[in-house]
Protein backbone atom coordinates (compact mmCIF):
# COMPACT_ATOMS: atom_id res chain seq x y z
CA UNK A 1 0.00 0.00 0.00
CA UNK A 2 1.35 3.02 -0.53
CA UNK A 3 -0.09 6.24 1.60
CA UNK A 4 -1.15 8.99 0.87
CA UNK A 5 0.87 12.09 2.54
CA UNK A 6 -0.03 15.20 3.85
CA UNK A 7 2.01 18.10 5.62
CA UNK A 8 1.61 20.54 7.99
CA UNK A 9 3.95 22.45 9.44
CA UNK A 10 4.36 23.87 12.90
CA UNK A 11 6.45 26.58 15.72
CA UNK A 12 5.96 27.71 19.24
CA UNK A 13 5.64 31.08 20.07
CA UNK A 14 5.45 32.86 23.48
CA UNK A 15 4.63 36.19 24.48
CA UNK A 16 7.01 37.74 26.95
CA UNK A 17 4.91 40.03 29.02
CA UNK A 18 1.15 40.96 29.41
CA UNK A 19 0.44 44.36 27.61
CA UNK A 20 -1.79 45.63 25.10
CA UNK A 21 -0.03 44.66 22.34
CA UNK A 22 -0.46 41.33 20.70
CA UNK A 23 1.51 39.51 17.57
CA UNK A 24 0.48 36.93 14.66
CA UNK A 25 1.74 35.20 12.93
CA UNK A 26 0.75 33.57 9.08
CA UNK A 27 1.20 30.74 8.63
CA UNK A 28 1.10 30.12 12.80
CA UNK A 29 3.15 27.13 12.45
CA UNK A 30 5.61 28.34 9.92
CA UNK A 31 8.52 25.17 8.75
CA UNK A 32 11.99 25.80 8.32
CA UNK A 33 12.61 28.67 5.65
CA UNK A 34 9.12 29.71 5.24
CA UNK A 35 7.88 32.94 4.35
CA UNK A 36 6.27 34.43 8.11
CA UNK A 37 4.01 37.20 7.99
CA UNK A 38 4.06 39.08 11.06
CA UNK A 39 0.79 41.24 11.99
CA UNK A 40 0.51 43.68 15.45
CA UNK A 41 -2.83 43.92 16.78
CA UNK A 42 -4.20 45.58 19.83
CA UNK A 43 -7.99 46.09 21.12
CA UNK A 44 -6.51 48.93 23.61
CA UNK A 45 -4.57 51.22 21.80
CA UNK A 46 -5.08 53.02 18.51
CA UNK A 47 -2.22 51.77 15.99
CA UNK A 48 -3.76 53.58 13.14
CA UNK A 49 -2.36 57.03 15.33
CA UNK A 50 0.64 55.03 16.44
CA UNK A 51 4.04 54.44 15.14
CA UNK A 52 5.23 50.72 14.60
CA UNK A 53 8.45 49.36 14.47
CA UNK A 54 8.69 44.91 13.64
CA UNK A 55 12.51 43.73 14.16
CA UNK A 56 13.46 40.55 13.51
CA UNK A 57 16.23 39.29 15.59
CA UNK A 58 17.14 42.99 16.25
CA UNK A 59 17.06 43.92 12.54
CA UNK A 60 14.14 46.29 11.23
CA UNK A 61 11.64 45.22 8.91
CA UNK A 62 8.95 47.52 9.44
CA UNK A 63 8.40 50.83 10.56
CA UNK A 64 5.79 53.12 10.13
CA UNK A 65 1.99 53.57 11.01
CA UNK A 66 -1.03 51.41 11.87
CA UNK A 67 -1.66 47.58 11.98
CA UNK A 68 0.46 46.96 8.46
CA UNK A 69 2.20 43.63 8.23
CA UNK A 70 6.10 42.53 7.27
CA UNK A 71 6.97 39.32 6.49
CA UNK A 72 10.73 37.72 6.99
CA UNK A 73 11.96 34.02 6.15
CA UNK A 74 12.09 31.44 9.50
CA UNK A 75 15.38 29.77 10.45
CA UNK A 76 16.19 26.17 9.84
CA UNK A 77 14.91 23.02 11.85
CA UNK A 78 14.91 23.60 15.43
CA UNK A 79 16.32 27.52 15.18
CA UNK A 80 14.36 30.77 16.88
CA UNK A 81 14.10 33.52 15.35
CA UNK A 82 12.81 36.61 18.30
CA UNK A 83 10.59 38.49 16.88
CA UNK A 84 10.01 42.65 18.34
CA UNK A 85 7.08 44.55 17.67
CA UNK A 86 7.22 48.09 19.22
CA UNK A 87 4.54 51.22 19.23
CA UNK A 88 4.46 54.67 20.63
CA UNK A 89 1.13 56.25 21.00
CA UNK A 90 -0.69 59.18 22.85
CA UNK A 91 -1.67 56.50 24.81
CA UNK A 92 1.99 54.92 26.11
CA UNK A 93 4.76 53.41 24.64
CA UNK A 94 4.38 49.27 24.83
CA UNK A 95 6.35 46.51 23.65
CA UNK A 96 6.23 42.59 22.69
CA UNK A 97 8.49 39.75 22.09
CA UNK A 98 7.43 36.46 20.53
CA UNK A 99 10.10 33.61 19.83
CA UNK A 100 9.10 31.17 16.81
CA UNK A 101 10.47 27.89 16.93
CA UNK A 102 10.58 26.27 13.35
CA UNK A 103 9.59 22.61 13.14
CA UNK A 104 7.17 20.66 11.23
CA UNK A 105 4.92 17.43 11.44
CA UNK A 106 3.69 15.41 8.59
CA UNK A 107 0.55 13.68 8.62
CA UNK A 108 0.27 10.30 6.54
CA UNK A 109 -2.43 9.08 5.86
CA UNK A 110 -3.31 5.24 5.43
CA UNK A 111 -6.30 4.09 3.99
CA UNK A 112 -7.91 0.61 4.40
CA UNK A 113 -9.62 -0.20 1.58
CA UNK A 114 -9.81 -2.76 -1.56
CA UNK A 115 -7.63 -2.82 -4.71
CA UNK A 116 -6.15 -5.61 -6.96
CA UNK A 117 -2.99 -7.26 -5.12
CA UNK A 118 -0.99 -5.71 -7.25
CA UNK A 119 -2.27 -2.01 -7.31
CA UNK A 120 0.67 0.45 -7.45
CA UNK A 121 -1.18 3.44 -6.96
CA UNK A 122 -2.14 5.33 -3.67
CA UNK A 123 -5.19 3.63 -2.06
CA UNK A 124 -8.32 5.83 -1.93
CA UNK A 125 -10.09 6.37 1.38
CA UNK A 126 -13.41 4.16 1.39
CA UNK A 127 -16.83 5.55 2.68
CA UNK A 128 -16.97 4.40 6.03
CA UNK A 129 -13.55 2.44 5.42
CA UNK A 130 -10.86 2.17 8.07
CA UNK A 131 -8.39 4.96 7.95
CA UNK A 132 -4.69 5.14 9.87
CA UNK A 133 -2.96 8.26 10.57
CA UNK A 134 0.56 8.79 11.73
CA UNK A 135 2.00 11.90 12.78
CA UNK A 136 5.66 11.97 11.83
CA UNK A 137 7.05 14.83 14.16
CA UNK A 138 10.55 16.98 13.92
CA UNK A 139 10.62 18.89 16.93
CA UNK A 140 14.32 19.91 18.16
CA UNK A 141 15.78 22.07 20.70
CA UNK A 142 18.08 24.28 19.16
CA UNK A 143 19.03 24.22 15.62
CA UNK A 144 21.34 22.29 14.43
CA UNK A 145 20.08 19.74 17.43
CA UNK A 146 18.75 16.42 16.74
CA UNK A 147 15.12 15.26 16.53
CA UNK A 148 13.64 14.77 19.72
CA UNK A 149 12.39 11.28 20.43
CA UNK A 150 8.75 10.74 18.62
CA UNK A 151 8.32 8.19 21.80
CA UNK A 152 8.38 11.10 23.78
CA UNK A 153 6.05 13.26 22.88
CA UNK A 154 3.06 14.17 23.83
CA UNK A 155 0.42 13.38 21.00
CA UNK A 156 -3.27 15.34 21.74
CA UNK A 157 -5.66 14.30 18.32
CA UNK A 158 -9.08 15.65 17.98
CA UNK A 159 -11.97 15.15 14.87
CA UNK A 160 -12.66 18.40 13.86
CA UNK A 161 -13.72 19.70 17.94
CA UNK A 162 -14.00 16.24 19.13
CA UNK A 163 -11.02 15.77 21.38
CA UNK A 164 -9.42 12.09 21.18
CA UNK A 165 -8.36 11.15 24.66
CA UNK A 166 -8.50 7.36 24.60
CA UNK A 167 -6.46 8.12 21.35
CA UNK A 168 -3.88 10.51 22.63
CA UNK A 169 -1.02 10.41 25.32
CA UNK A 170 2.70 9.84 25.37
CA UNK A 171 4.03 7.59 22.18
CA UNK A 172 0.46 7.92 20.80
CA UNK A 173 1.68 8.88 16.84
CA UNK A 174 -1.17 7.32 15.06
CA UNK A 175 -4.62 6.65 15.43
CA UNK A 176 -7.02 4.24 13.32
CA UNK A 177 -10.45 5.75 12.66
CA UNK A 178 -13.80 5.20 10.70
CA UNK A 179 -13.74 7.40 7.45
CA UNK A 180 -17.19 9.38 7.26
CA UNK A 181 -20.26 8.79 5.45
CA UNK A 182 -20.67 9.44 1.71
CA UNK A 183 -20.47 13.14 0.40
CA UNK A 184 -19.26 14.05 4.08
CA UNK A 185 -15.52 15.00 5.16
CA UNK A 186 -13.50 14.83 8.85
CA UNK A 187 -10.56 17.04 9.72
CA UNK A 188 -8.19 15.25 11.82
CA UNK A 189 -5.74 17.17 13.70
CA UNK A 190 -2.65 16.32 15.92
CA UNK A 191 -0.71 18.47 18.31
CA UNK A 192 2.74 17.36 18.98
CA UNK A 193 4.51 18.72 22.07
CA UNK A 194 7.48 17.73 24.45
CA UNK A 195 6.18 16.46 28.09
CA UNK A 196 6.86 20.10 29.36
CA UNK A 197 5.27 21.61 27.06
CA UNK A 198 8.45 24.20 26.23
CA UNK A 199 8.06 22.91 22.37
CA UNK A 200 4.20 22.13 20.75
CA UNK A 201 3.08 22.10 17.16
CA UNK A 202 0.32 20.56 14.94
CA UNK A 203 -0.79 18.96 12.09
CA UNK A 204 -4.01 18.33 9.99
CA UNK A 205 -5.82 17.07 7.32
CA UNK A 206 -8.97 16.74 5.96
CA UNK A 207 -10.56 13.16 5.43
CA UNK A 208 -12.50 12.30 2.54
CA UNK A 209 -13.69 9.39 1.02
CA UNK A 210 -14.14 8.61 -2.47
CA UNK A 211 -17.45 6.73 -4.55
CA UNK A 212 -16.35 3.47 -4.89
CA UNK A 213 -15.48 1.94 -8.61
CA UNK A 214 -15.95 -1.76 -10.45
CA UNK A 215 -13.76 -2.30 -13.40
CA UNK A 216 -13.14 -5.96 -15.26
CA UNK A 217 -10.15 -7.18 -16.59
CA UNK A 218 -9.17 -10.09 -19.19
CA UNK A 219 -8.14 -13.16 -17.41
CA UNK A 220 -6.04 -15.50 -19.25
CA UNK A 221 -5.56 -19.01 -18.68
CA UNK A 222 -1.47 -18.64 -18.79
CA UNK A 223 -1.05 -15.15 -18.42
CA UNK A 224 -3.59 -14.37 -14.96
CA UNK A 225 -5.21 -11.37 -15.29
CA UNK A 226 -4.16 -8.09 -17.29
CA UNK A 227 -4.67 -5.36 -14.73
CA UNK A 228 -2.35 -2.79 -17.21
CA UNK A 229 -5.61 -2.08 -19.14
CA UNK A 230 -9.20 -2.53 -18.10
CA UNK A 231 -11.70 -3.85 -20.64
CA UNK A 232 -12.72 -0.79 -22.28
CA UNK A 233 -16.70 -0.31 -23.73
CA UNK A 234 -16.53 -2.37 -26.21
CA UNK A 235 -14.21 -5.93 -25.95
CA UNK A 236 -13.68 -7.58 -29.60
CA UNK A 237 -13.60 -11.60 -28.29
CA UNK A 238 -11.02 -13.88 -29.45
CA UNK A 239 -11.49 -17.39 -30.34
CA UNK A 240 -13.82 -19.60 -28.11
CA UNK A 241 -14.00 -18.34 -24.32
CA UNK A 242 -12.72 -15.49 -22.73
CA UNK A 243 -12.62 -14.55 -19.08
CA UNK A 244 -12.87 -12.10 -17.19
CA UNK A 245 -11.97 -10.52 -13.54
CA UNK A 246 -13.81 -8.06 -11.70
CA UNK A 247 -11.83 -6.15 -8.85
CA UNK A 248 -13.68 -3.09 -6.63
CA UNK A 249 -11.97 -0.15 -5.55
CA UNK A 250 -12.17 1.61 -2.76
CA UNK A 251 -14.54 -0.17 -0.83
CA UNK A 252 -14.05 -0.44 3.00
CA UNK A 253 -14.28 -4.17 2.75
CA UNK A 254 -14.20 -6.77 -0.18
CA UNK A 255 -18.13 -6.37 -1.86
CA UNK A 256 -20.78 -9.00 -3.54
CA UNK A 257 -20.03 -9.52 -6.68
CA UNK A 258 -22.64 -10.01 -9.00
CA UNK A 259 -22.57 -10.41 -12.87
CA UNK A 260 -25.21 -10.63 -15.76
CA UNK A 261 -25.07 -11.62 -19.27
CA UNK A 262 -27.56 -9.91 -21.55
CA UNK A 263 -29.21 -8.50 -18.32
CA UNK A 264 -29.84 -11.80 -17.35
CA UNK A 265 -27.98 -12.92 -14.01
CA UNK A 266 -25.11 -15.09 -14.16
CA UNK A 267 -22.30 -15.26 -12.16
CA UNK A 268 -22.01 -14.48 -8.40
CA UNK A 269 -17.88 -15.03 -8.32
CA UNK A 270 -14.87 -12.37 -8.96
CA UNK A 271 -14.62 -14.12 -12.41
CA UNK A 272 -16.57 -15.30 -15.34
CA UNK A 273 -15.87 -17.49 -18.60
CA UNK A 274 -18.04 -15.92 -21.34
CA UNK A 275 -18.62 -18.66 -24.38
CA UNK A 276 -20.46 -17.98 -27.45
CA UNK A 277 -23.32 -20.70 -28.65
CA UNK A 278 -24.60 -21.24 -31.97
CA UNK A 279 -22.60 -19.72 -35.00
CA UNK A 280 -22.12 -16.29 -36.48
CA UNK A 281 -21.97 -12.80 -35.25
CA UNK A 282 -22.88 -10.92 -31.93
CA UNK A 283 -23.01 -9.12 -29.11
CA UNK A 284 -24.00 -9.23 -25.60
CA UNK A 285 -23.53 -6.30 -22.86
CA UNK A 286 -21.85 -7.98 -19.83
CA UNK A 287 -21.91 -6.06 -16.43
CA UNK A 288 -20.34 -6.45 -13.08
CA UNK A 289 -21.88 -4.62 -10.04
CA UNK A 290 -20.35 -4.74 -6.90
CA UNK A 291 -22.28 -3.94 -3.31
CA UNK A 292 -21.45 -3.23 0.57
CA UNK A 293 -23.82 -2.72 3.58
CA UNK A 294 -26.78 -4.50 2.30
CA UNK A 295 -26.25 -2.19 -0.68
CA UNK A 296 -25.86 1.30 0.72
CA UNK A 297 -22.27 1.27 -0.70
CA UNK A 298 -22.01 0.28 -4.74
CA UNK A 299 -20.65 0.55 -8.17
CA UNK A 300 -20.88 -1.30 -11.42
CA UNK A 301 -19.35 -1.35 -15.07
CA UNK A 302 -20.45 -2.83 -18.16
CA UNK A 303 -19.14 -3.56 -21.53
CA UNK A 304 -20.50 -4.72 -24.85
CA UNK A 305 -18.62 -7.82 -26.22
CA UNK A 306 -18.07 -8.71 -29.65
CA UNK A 307 -17.98 -11.95 -31.03
CA UNK A 308 -18.25 -14.09 -34.28
CA UNK A 309 -17.73 -12.95 -37.83
CA UNK A 310 -21.61 -12.10 -39.07
CA UNK A 311 -25.27 -11.70 -38.04
CA UNK A 312 -26.27 -11.96 -34.36
CA UNK A 313 -26.41 -14.78 -32.10
CA UNK A 314 -26.08 -15.26 -28.57
CA UNK A 315 -23.59 -15.30 -25.38
CA UNK A 316 -23.77 -17.24 -22.13
CA UNK A 317 -21.45 -16.61 -19.61
CA UNK A 318 -20.02 -19.39 -16.82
Amino acid sequence: MIAMISVAHLAHAQVLGANPLTITFSPQYPAPYQTVTVTPGSTIVDLASASVTISVDGKVIYQGTGSGSASFTAGGPGSTNTVTVAIASSQGNFQSTAVVRASSVALIVEPESTTHPFYEGASQIAIQGGVRLIAMADLRASSGGSSIDPKSLVYNWRIGDQNLQGDSGIGKSSIEILGPAQYRSENVSVTVSTQDGSITGSASTPVVPVDPTILFYEDGPLTGPKFDAAVGNTYSLRGDEASFRAVAYSFPSVPAIAWTVGGQPSASEPVITLRPTGTGAGSAVVSASASFGNGYIGASYQSTIEFGQSNSHSIFGL
